[in-house]
């Protein structure tokens, strides 16, 4: 299923900060993990992963099921990683069959929750998503992570430069942005984007909501960050390599359905809390419930 996380040293330094580790005792810097989803990207996951490998401390791939040779291209990278890796570590998941993005997401997210019970990550460390096509660059990690740490966000979510991309496809995205705008009130400029960070903390609160299919990840996220209240920005751009889509019109309505299902149901539950604590206060108890 897996390699054991291999132990490699981070140049990232100057954008990190002290923390206290979960036994009280000041311990490593911030960590910084990420999250690559493979589907049938042999052509470019190599050169993806050589760019992220100086940028990061964790690197969790999660290929979904790729029918042609991505597996065997990624086994090899790791395997000339192996030696003088340092103080990184590497987590290859490899899906039996093809799930879809949002489910190689999921396998993600379930790894790094557990590790987070193992005490391997902190609230405060940081997780970036980005694609394995090679779309979208790696050099803005740094800078990312900087605003991420200057802003004290919880979410940051890149904003691309849409100068490539046919007028049908800038359409689209204006409507998605626009539709979950309208649904939280925040001023999305692309939910779409491949390319976010977030911390650890977040995805905790994020998941239980979680439960996207297909292409409609990076909306549903985007949605369920804004309804919780969630320190987010959407400005931070980031220009594309070149331009590639996988997506289609029945992709785009799905997405349309999945955020309002995903606004219903959030909303529902606010209100279902909102509810308890009235009464909880006309009881005169003074009990806070727990928030979502």
């Amino acid at each position: 299923m897996g390699k054991k996380p291999l132990p490699v040293k981070n140049p990232m330094s100057e954008i990190r900060g002290e923390r206290a580790d979960f036994m009280g005792k000041e311990s490593s810097l911030t960590k910084l993990t990420v999250l690559l989803p493979v589907y049938n990207e042999s052509s470019t996951v190599s050169g993806v992963l050589e760019q992220l490998w100086s940028l990061i401390d964790f690197l969790l791939i999660v290929d979904d099921g790729s029918t042609d040779s991505s597996r065997q291209v990624i086994s090899q990278w790791i395997k000339e990683r192996e030696k003088g890796s340092g103080d990184k570590k590497i987590h290859f998941i490899s899906l039996d069959q093809n799930g879809g993005k949002s489910l190689a997401l999921r396998r993600g997210f379930e790894y790094i929750l557990n590790e987070l019970k193992e005490k391997e990550f902190c609230g405060e460390d940081l997780l970036v998503i980005t694609d394995s096509d090679g779309q979208l660059p790696c050099d803005v990690i740094p800078g990312a992570a900087s605003l991420m740490k200057e802003k004290d966000l919880d979410l940051l979510i890149g904003c691309r430069n849409f100068d490539k991309y046919p007028f049908i496809k800038r359409v689209g995205n204006r409507f998605l942005s626009g539709l979950a705008g309208f649904l939280t009130g925040f001023p999305f400029r692309d939910t779409q984007c491949g390319f976010r960070i977030m911390k650890m903390s977040c995805l905790e609160k994020i998941y239980p909501f979680y439960d996207s299919r297909g292409y409609a990840c990076e909306q549903q996220i985007s949605i369920i960050s804004a309804l919780l209240g969630m320190k987010t920005e959407n400005g931070f751009v980031v220009d594309p390599v070149y331009y590639r889509s996988n997506s289609t019109f029945s992709d785009a309505f799905m997405i349309t359905l999945d955020s309002i299902l995903t606004w219903w149901k959030l909303r529902t539950k606010i209100r279902e809390e909102e509810n308890k604590k009235q009464i909880l206060i006309e009881k005169g108890n003074g009990v806070k419930p727990e928030s979502v």
